[in-house]
């Protein structure tokens, strides 16, 4: 204990000189300055005072056409060599349109000669000749020794013409014979490229004005590079046109780029960002694309330098300048972003904005002390919002030794900026994950596995192959994903000598602890049921129970789904092992983010519809869970959109039906035939699967509404688990039917219209009725419309707004600081349910009695 004591006390010192200003990036930056980094390209990388590095990439160019134009160039020589018994010449014309830069310059023809035995060495080792070429047409584009071949084309007036002389025989590494001259006629506007034995040549260099090249060295590739600007141009122009600051381009898209950057030792990005500043989209959409493409080729050359590259690697940004125009290059996410800004630096990863967007939530954290956290790790599992990495960002302030952040990711897409953001956070102290769905052609449901978009997934390789096997839905991945990473990190806490708290969003972890511990079950058997490796020291028998309580001090649960389960698990089980904090049964939550969640409900319902052609004031509409804290507003808000529609309610809390236009009802068989048939959207946010397989069959057999909606407002995906089922047995039957009667089962995704987000899927149920599948295409079908999968809708968009959720998370983080305040003074909570408001306050003070 002693060691680990040490370890703590020295990871708290070296945090606090991480944060003191002497260690702060501009300051270590101009102490460490270093002289310029020499390039390729003739042109050196400068360091700035930010870290940064310069490179004046004006005066370099970059020649369209060259690999086809080097191939035919490499190939007739080599094919005179081989048939020729004489001394080889070989002339090929320039043509302005495949090599418009070289045509540029005043060159009609290239002419390469070599003599008879020199030929026979370029026959031995091709590969090496062709490379060779193009390491010198590669030096042509360059100022250092273009600018001798053609002074005036690289501003260089003063200087005189002077040959190039490429001395490829003194490379030990090549292993090559020859040298390689190269001048050029300006009145018969030509290149000549002669080919000369290094031992034995019969050239009189001395009586010829040259320079020898230095760098032959540089790395190529058989890529071109003008080709691959075009391409992403097209990209680019076609998102400016869209009113875009930002394309992305990925390897499906683009496989030639990310070749290229494999090759240049960058095999961890995963994409590239090109971005651009308002004044160069006008200039891009006003003057046409061919000096815009010139520009990304320089940029697509700077790749190809190791100097650059390396630089790159090392973290830093690297402007390039060409002419008035500015380039900043860098990466991000860990090195699996490539970054390419162009005309202004992007924007800067920043954690703390998202803080700043809840200031109830900021007031809070600023008000306790600033180590609070220093001595715990944290399990987070929650939504993928701005408003739960403001709450990450109030844990890092806090000085939290580690968050582990695992994602409800149910549909939608998660903005890039998120992503920027909490990838820049260091991965000793945090790391994040989430679950990504794959589509299944058997499976309406599909199946899960750990997301690539965020920390990297080398310690995670068991879970791995644990979500693989299991091929499970959402809910059972998540339990499965949730539970290794507690363990693992209860494992890590323990090591540490430090605490672990879980703090989750619909009880995914808590409830099946309580009740793995309640059951007797050994820790090391736990760790194994969830694909961990328990460490040396844990006895075999040692009990979970036993375990945990000397590592978890106490779990916090946000959702009410997670409450109930906490309270069935304690009546099922004669209690808890562990003290469960929830802010579930909150006022606040109850009544203010309850009516903001309803109100996303439909915003989200009402934005899909927007895009099938649909509206809800024709709905007839029933809301499952009419009486709870979300539902009856649902129902209230309802009954004012449906115009020509109608809408009822299902609840158990009622006890007979309301003889009124809208009515609610205690249970779906109460439901009268005339009402149910009509019905055409459900809406469940009741937690549970309130309507069953018999229903669903009589509903798409007899019901009188072609197109069926189902969107869910609870957690998870169980509101709809009996007709998901349904349409799972349909489609793997031999024979599918519904309710006796042959159909066929199709699937097809939803998606807007407009950006092509996935909204969910349609399936559409064909009654066959004995005819074969080919001669019913005129057969009557229902067409059920899954919105958000039947996952919550509203994180399909945007959640609950941040102004509501601000309040919801400054109660927790209330109750995470109370909580703490009573542990740490030594106050013990018994293992039992605290919840807000309802025997606790939000600091923790009450007991389970109250």
């Amino acid at each position: 204990m002693a060691d680990e004591k040490d370890t703590r006390r020295i990871d708290s010192i070296l945090s606090n000189l991480m944060r003191t200003p002497r260690f702060g990036k501009a300051v270590a930056g101009r102490d460490l300055r270093h002289g310029p980094r020499g390039t390729s390209f003739g042109v050196p990388l400068i360091e700035q005072d930010d870290g940064g590095f310069l490179i004046d990439m004006s005066a370099v160019r970059v020649f369209s056409g060259l690999p086809g134009f080097v191939s035919l160039l490499a190939r007739q020589v080599l094919e005179q060599s081989r048939n020729s018994s004489v001394d080889v010449l070989v002339q090929v014309i320039v043509d302005p349109g495949t090599t418009a830069e070289l045509a540029a310059l005043g060159v009609t023809h290239v002419v390469v000669y070599a003599r008879r035995p020199v030929a026979g060495y370029l026959l031995q080792d091709q590969e090496g000749f062709v490379r060779d070429l193009r390491l010198v047409f590669d030096a042509v584009q360059l100022p250092q020794w273009g600018g001798l071949l053609f002074p005036r084309a690289f501003q260089k007036k003063e200087e005189a013409e002077a040959a190039v002389l490429f001395p490829f025989h003194v490379s030990k590494e090549a292993g090559q014979r020859h040298f390689m001259l190269v001048e050029h006629d300006r009145e018969g506007r030509f290149l000549r490229i002669t080919v000369e034995d290094g031992a034995q040549s019969r050239l009189f260099l001395k009586r010829i004005p040259h320079r020898v090249v230095t760098d032959i060295g540089r790395r190529h590739y058989s890529l071109d590079i003008a080709a691959m600007a075009e391409q992403i141009f097209v990209g680019i122009h076609h998102e400016c046109q869209n009113q875009q600051h930002e394309y992305i381009e990925i390897p499906g898209r683009q496989a030639a780029l990310f070749e290229l950057l494999i090759a240049s030792g960058l095999a961890a990005v995963r994409d590239a960002a090109f971005s651009w500043s308002q004044e160069t989209a006008e200039s891009l959409l006003l003057s046409g694309g061919a000096t815009f493409v010139q520009l990304l080729c320089k940029v697509l050359v700077l790749l190809e330098d190791d100097v650059v590259m390396q630089t790159l690697s090392d973290g830093h940004c690297i402007e390039m300048l060409d002419a008035r125009d500015h380039v900043y290059i860098d990466l991000s996410r860990k090195g699996a972003r490539l970054n390419i800004a162009i005309g202004a630096r992007r924007k800067r990863p920043d954690m703390h904005a998202h803080l700043l967007r809840m200031p109830h939530l900021l007031a809070c954290q600023e008000a306790a002390r600033p180590d609070l956290l220093q001595d715990y790790r944290i399990l987070l599992i929650h939504h993928t919002t701005s408003e739960v990495l403001g709450f990450v960002r109030a844990l890092e302030a806090s000085q939290c030794a580690s968050v582990t952040t695992l994602f409800i990711n149910y549909q939608g897409v998660v903005p890039d900026y998120y992503l920027e953001d909490i990838l820049s956070l260091p991965d000793r102290r945090f790391s994040f994950h989430a679950l990504q769905r794959v589509e299944l052609r058997d499976s309406v449901a599909g199946a899960y596995i750990l997301s690539r978009q965020y920390s990297p997934l080398d310690r995670l390789a068991r879970l791995d192959q644990a979500l693989r096997t299991l091929r499970g839905g959402y809910l059972e991945s998540m339990r499965l994903a949730a539970g290794h990473l507690f363990f693992r990190e209860a494992v890590a806490a323990r090591k540490e000598g430090r605490k672990l708290l879980l703090i989750e969003d619909g009880g995914y972890v808590a409830p099946v602890l309580n009740r793995l511990c309640r059951a007797g079950l050994a820790a090391s058997t736990a760790l194994e049921a969830y694909a961990v490796e328990a460490p040396e020291d844990l006895p075999d028998f040692l009990p979970l129970d036993a375990w945990l309580k000397s590592i978890v001090p106490a779990t916090f649960e946000h959702t009410a789904n997670g409450y109930y389960q906490l309270q069935e698990t304690e009546a099922e089980c004669g209690g808890l092992a562990l003290p469960a904090f929830t802010i579930a049964s909150s006022r606040y939550k109850n009544i203010v983010e309850a009516e903001a969640c309803a109100h996303s409900i439909l915003s989200a319902v009402e934005s899909i519809f927007n895009g099938l052609g649909k509206c809800m004031m024709h709905r007839n509409a029933l809301v499952l869970g009419s009486r709870g804290n979300i539902g009856r507003f649902l129902f209230r808000t309802l009954k004012e959109r449906v115009t020509y529609g109608s809408v009822c309610g299902l609840d158990l809390k009622v006890q007979t039906a309301r003889e009124e236009t809208f009515s609610e009802f205690s249970d779906a068989a109460a439901l009268p035939e005339g009402l149910w048939k009509q019905t055409d959207l459900f809406l469940g946010v009741t937690g549970v699967s309130v309507l069953k397989k018999p229903f669903f069959e009589r509903l798409i057999a007899e019901g009188t509404a072609r197109d069926l909606f189902f969107a869910s407002g609870s957690t998870k995906t169980i509101e709809f688990t009996d007709l998901l089922a349904l349409i799972e047995e349909c489609s793997n039957a031999d024979r599918p039917a519904i309710d006796g009667r042959p159909v066929r089962v199709e699937k097809y995704p939803i998606k807007d219209p407009q950006n092509r987000v996935l909204q969910g899927h349609h399936v559409q149920i064909t009654f066959l009725d004995g005819e074969t599948p080919s001669a019913s295409e005129a057969a009557p079908a229902k067409h059920l419309y899954l919105l958000g999968d039947s996952m919550p809708i509203n994180f399909l968009y945007y959640g609950v707004p941040g102004e509501v959720i601000d309040g919801v998370f400054e109660e927790l983080f209330s109750l995470l600081k109370g909580v703490l305040s009573h542990y740490e003074k030594g106050d013990a909570y018994p293992p039992a349910i605290y919840a807000l408001d309802r025997n606790i306050d939000k600091n923790g003070n009450g007991s389970p009695s109250v």
